[in-house]
């Protein structure tokens, strides 16, 4: 009886510790362009969408979740006139960890600019339907709005694909091409454009000289001064002796 045990505890273990994913994908027949057409591929637009499942249960069907991804293309990448999204891929990833099962669907598509006179608009109900339930901007922050994040001790760029809570969903082409997906705090997200895009509770500005007190372990501090290269509502991105530090918004001082 011992060894039956000792038996159903390693296989419940090894269940349990064991995880594998899966990947496929669909793609949209390329587009073939008019004859005398000028078109110029300019961007990439990205959607993302999760959802995870416990014994099977829970979240939405495949279907939901793919046009959850288109919905949140569309909104991550607004076009302008004369833009149009081409050549969609979707891929799916299914990550398995017992007993829990995550489904990830990525839509992206090509954005084309053309020289031919193609006014794109949203009506109102049109908006409504791609807003609704969907956090289009929380604090300072907004979809489709580029920040940036400390990322393997570097400076990273991207762009928000989606909100949620107190979560951004962030994607940016890595430095071997791929393009990355990844979740992201949002007190850990900056914000690098000028004041005017957003709305700060503080007078904290890009490229103000600043100085902070940096506690030592001791208990004591001296003041260190520093640049800001990036900022949100509670924290701000020092440049300091070519290092990275985020420092709380209440213990800086600008320095005139």
């Amino acid at each position: 009886m011992t060894h039956i045990i000792k038996l159903i505890v390693f296989i419940a273990i090894a269940l349990v510790s064991n995880s594998c994913a899966f990947h496929k994908g669909l793609y949209s027949p390329y587009t073939n362009f008019e004859s005398n057409t000028k078109v110029e591929f300019t961007d990439i637009a990205i959607g993302y969408s999760k959802v995870s499942y416990f014994l099977g249960f829970g979240g939405l069907g495949k279907d939901a979740l793919v046009n959850e991804a288109k919905r949140n293309l569309f909104l991550s990448y607004p076009l302008r006139t004369n833009q149009t999204f081409e050549n969609f891929t979707v891929d799916f990833k299914t990550t398995i960890v017992w007993p829990y099962r995550k489904l990830e669907v990525l839509v992206i598509a090509d954005v084309v600019n053309r020289d031919s006179s193609i006014n794109i608009s949203y009506s109102k109900n049109y908006v409504n339907i791609l807003t609704k339930n969907n956090n289009v901007s929380i604090d300072s922050f907004r979809v489709a709005e580029s920040v940036a994040f400390l990322y393997d001790n570097k400076l990273q760029q991207a762009k928000i694909i989606k909100l949620s809570k107190s979560l951004a969903y962030l994607s940016f082409v890595s430095n071997n091409g791929t393009i990355k997906i990844k979740k992201v705090k949002l007190k850990d997200l900056f914000n690098i454009g000028d004041k005017a895009a957003n709305n700060f509770s503080h007078n904290f500005v890009i490229g103000d000289k600043v100085q902070y007190k940096n506690v030592n372990s001791s208990g004591s501090y001296d003041v260190k001064t520093g640049t800001i290269c990036g900022l949100n509502n509670k924290m701000a991105l020092i440049v300091r002796e070519n290092k990275l530090l985020k420092v709380r918004i209440r213990s800086l001082t600008i320095i005139k």
